[in-house]
Parts: C-alpha cells; sequence; structure tokens
C-alpha cells in the first residue's frame, strides 16, 4: 500500500511491523513462567507504547509536510 511519500510509507510499515511485534511478544509472554516473562513484559510494554506514537508522529508530518491532506482529514 503506497501513501503520499516514502516518509508516510515509512512510517506505516514501521507502524505496522511494531504491531506484528508486539503481538509476537504478548503471545510468548502468555507460555512464560520466571525471568524471560519480564523480559518479555518490558518488551511488549515498549512496543506498545511505540505503536500508540506512531499515528501522532504520522499526523504530525501530514500537518507539516502534506497540509491539504490534513485539511481533508480534518486534522
Amino acid at each position: 500500500m503506497s501513501m503520499i511519500c516514502q516518509t508516510c510509507d515509512d512510517l506505516l510499515i514501521a507502524y505496522r511491523h511494531s504491531v506484528s511485534l508486539l503481538r509476537e511478544a504478548v503471545e510468548k509472554g502468555l507460555g512464560t513462567v520466571g525471568g524471560d516473562s519480564r523480559l518479555i513484559s518490558i518488551e511488549a510494554t515498549r512496543l506498545s507504547q511505540q505503536c500508540r506514537d506512531t499515528p501522532a508522529v504520522l499526523l504530525a508530518h501530514w500537518r507539516r509536510d502534506h497540509r491539504a491532506v490534513a485539511a481533508q482529514a480534518g486534522a
């Protein structure tokens, strides 16, 4: 799926990758007991935050570099 520019594409790809890694970390964490579960939990928390942050980064990019798109999106 191609968006407006390479930066938009890169942000979308990074977001999808983070979501995939988060899903894997959560699935691993459900079956883990002991020390590994703490590391998986820390990684899942980091990835979760990254997934929440990426849409804001994309929106800021749109506002800065694609004003017409941001206006159409109501941003």
